[in-house]
């Protein structure tokens, strides 16, 4: 079988999230569709291949459909992925663009750049913030405006100032951004986008359903 058979990047891997990941083939079989078989048709075959992710070193199954086993098109025409891949998206009713910054935060931090990762929790901050008019000078003042107002309670205030604080290093290169600090400004950012969009939502739909 020709190397380029033998390795091929998938969008995301299924385990950790890692996009564009080298997975490595560890073994295959050729399946025949039925016992009538066509020689020229190629979709009375399909290939099940077992690989392995040159990120996590975990194991990906795919069906996929092909004519012959020693020509690069079997691992081309995908069928089916397991486990599938995850879905990543921001929390319910987040708006554009904070619920794009959110899905980079989440994309980065899965393919392990975690700088970048805390650099775009804080932007889905400086975004949301922005998004309820807070009033001050700087981010710091308006998180703290916004418990001043009850629009956050007081411990996600704090919460925000830790963000703030590491996306700020993270932007200046201060010191370098570890995988649990971009973890916890990656919940922080999460937590805060459906305390702000989705609970309210959530109520609102509920208070009209109960109306009915």
């Amino acid at each position: 079988m020709p190397d380029s058979c033998k390795v091929r990047t998938l969008e995301r891997c299924p385990h950790c999230g890692a996009s564009n990941t080298t997975i490595h083939l560890i073994a295959h079989t050729r399946r025949d569709a039925s016992s009538l078989l066509v020689a020229h048709d190629r979709s009375d075959y399909s290939i099940d291949s077992f690989w392995e992710c040159a990120n996590c070193r975990r194991g990906i199954c795919i069906e996929s459909g092909g004519f012959c086993e020693d020509a690069p098109p079997y691992v081309n025409d995908i069928k089916a992925i397991f486990p599938s891949p995850p879905e990543i998206c921001a929390p319910e009713h987040t708006p554009e663009p904070i619920a794009a910054d959110y899905i980079e935060a989440l994309s980065c931090f899965q393919s392990c750049n975690f700088r970048s990762s805390a650099m775009m929790s804080r932007s889905v901050l400086e975004r949301t913030v922005q998004k309820f008019s807070a009033s001050g000078r700087s981010l710091k003042e308006k998180i703290e405006y916004l418990a001043q107002e009850h629009t956050i309670t007081q411990s996600l205030a704090d919460w925000a100032q830790t963000l703030r604080v590491i996306g700020n290093e993270a932007a200046h290169e201060m010191d370098p951004v570890d995988e649990k600090e971009a973890q916890q400004a990656l919940y922080f950012s999460e937590m805060l986008l459906r305390y702000l969009f989705t609970l309210p939502h959530m109520v609102e739909q509920r208070k009209a359903e109960s109306s009915n």
